[in-house]
């Protein structure tokens, strides 16, 4: 922060904010209400100091009474004039500041989503939220993993700070933007006009697996009852089947009396014809689509088919291209596992050379309930590849819920996207409510029905805040944590429950890191 003519300057609220750090200069990218800023030079210098957890103090005479590295040398009327800039496009915010004591070197700690790694003969810091990584030396790698931060040098310690790899000690919590938007999954019914073979819903269907419109009406006022930014998602077995029709436009309605609402459908495709018109009057509260194609059309109908055993690839894709034409975005998932493995590059080559990267995008995820699966979960190194090759794809954008391959999809575009979001647990139930056929809420959209998820019914809250998921204490003290975060919760619930190991994903994810060297040696946005 800075004091300057007794008036305390400090980055605003609303600002999310990343340092780009280039051959001993700083470069700082801005977002604000949606908005990307770039600052540089003198604006960027200012801001630097800004953000940094000490207090900067201007004397009258214009002198700083902090040591010298940390003053900012440009003319006082300079230095006026940029602060008026940022203030007047809502950067940075003032206010009186009668006394204030200065800093000294602050207690730093690391960020919690901050990782430490050492690979073949790099070695490697970064932060998961801010999708910022570097390669340091040896000497600083040894002081930040002994927490020996007194013995950094001030600049270091401020780049490391800026970066978000420190955080202050004194915060009650380290910075993030984790989603204040609620995610209503709706679950319609669990009937479905697929018989995919890896389905985890099967079981369920039979009489009692629709909802009611009553069971509905009463959780939209539940969630009317909300007072936060709600997106409703139709969700199933298959939520666009005929019969569900009165219950979608229940919803559609529901969204379309409230501008801090949105829909967003997860489907199978086949019958987004028939929703599409009905879309139409909140066609700007539909954030996207999201339809799996598992790869070309080979496998994906032999993964996919119609309940009659005919294959679904010519109707799903053709479905895809309604949902485009009509202007929806449209996120295609892959659901990987060793079987469709191969044939993923050649379907992503072929969709991507269809469509603009505007349109949709590539979303990988994993087939990975070995406790009810005979397919092999692919392992990290080899999900490394897989995206190495796919971002090679022109015009290819690629998203993915795998914690370590998000990390990858962050940190390569780091110039594209500014901020993503990243998560303190390997999900978001902290922003998730499930609602069940029967009306009752779940922390996970793959776990309604199992008592260890309920997160309330729809006659009172079980759960006042959130699901509270603990790490296993060999997860909670590795290094390399922030990128696998501890698997899905779900699974290890599971792997306890029959008393199987859970899955360490600790090699695999060193062993893609040292993927990620080898393609980033010469990277100009590392330190060392």
């Amino acid at each position: 922060m800075i004091i300057l003519g007794g008036i305390l300057y400090k980055v605003s609220a609303e600002v999310l904010y990343k340092l780009y750090w280039r051959e001993e200069s700083i470069r700082y990218m801005l977002e604000i209400n949606g908005n990307i800023v770039a600052l540089e030079h003198a604006s960027s210098t200012v801001f630097h100091h800004i953000i940094l957890p000490r207090v900067i103090v201007y004397t009258d005479d214009g002198e700083s009474i902090c040591s010298a590295e940390a003053v900012i040398e440009f003319p006082r009327s300079q230095i006026y004039y940029i602060l008026f800039e940022m203030i007047r496009n809502g950067y940075v915010s003032s206010m009186d500041c009668i006394s204030a004591s200065v800093n000294a070197m602050p207690q730093f700690q690391l960020s919690k989503s901050t990782f430490l790694a050492k690979v073949n003969d790099k070695n490697i810091i970064g932060n998961c939220s801010y999708g910022t990584t570097d390669y340091i030396n040896d000497e600083l790698y040894d002081q930040i993993a002994k927490k020996h931060f007194h013995s950094i040098p001030q600049k270091t310690i401020e780049i490391l700070y800026a970066r978000k790899y420190l955080a202050d000690a004194n915060e009650s919590k380290p910075c993030s933007w984790q989603s204040s938007i609620c995610q209503n999954y709706i679950v319609l019914t669990y009937d479905c006009n697929l018989g995919c073979i890896y389905c985890f819903e099967k079981e369920r269907r039979g009489n009692q697996c629709k909802m009611s419109e009553t069971t509905l009406d009463r959780i939209l006022c539940k969630c009317d009852e909300a007072d936060q930014m709600q997106t409703m998602v139709l969700y199933g077995g298959e939520p666009l089947l005929h019969n569900n029709r009165r219950k979608i436009e229940k919803i559609i309605d529901f969204v379309g009396g409230n501008p801090t609402r949105s829909i967003r459908i997860i489907t199978n495709g086949i019958n987004a014809s028939q929703i599409i018109p009905l879309l139409s009057k909140i066609k700007n509260q539909v954030q996207y689509f999201t339809i799996t194609v598992d790869g070309d059309r080979e496998i994906h109908n032999l993964r996919r088919p119609f309940a009659s055993g005919m294959g679904s690839f010519d109707a799903t894709m053709e479905s895809i291209k309604l949902i485009i034409q009509a202007g929806y975005y449209c996120v295609v998932r892959i659901n990987i596992d060793s079987d469709n493995y191969d044939s993923i590059y050649t379907f992503c080559a072929r969709i991507s050379s269809l469509y603009k990267a505007d349109q949709f995008c590539i979303s990988l995820a994993r087939v990975e309930d070995a406790t009810k699966s005979d397919r092999v979960s692919v392992s990290m190194d080899k999900l490394t590849e897989l995206y190495y090759s796919l971002k090679n794809i022109p015009s290819i954008v690629l998203d993915s819920n795998i914690p370590f391959i998000r990390w990858l999809i962050q940190n390569e575009n780091e110039h594209d996207f500014v901020f993503r979001d990243h998560w303190e647990t390997y999900c978001a139930p902290h922003c998730i409510k499930v609602y069940d056929v029967d009306g009752q809420a779940y922390w996970c959209n793959e776990s309604m029905g199992n008592a260890f998820f309920l997160a309330d019914t729809l006659e009172s809250t079980l759960n006042s805040s959130e699901f509270i998921y603990h790490p296993s204490e060999n997860c909670a003290t590795c290094e390399l944590f922030p990128l696998c975060l501890g698997n899905c919760p779900r699974i290890n619930w599971l792997n306890k429950s029959q008393k199987l190991k859970n899955r360490c994903e600790k090699e695999g994810i060193a062993r893609s890191l040292g993927i990620f060297v080898l393609k980033n040696k010469s990277s100009s946005h590392f330190f060392e």
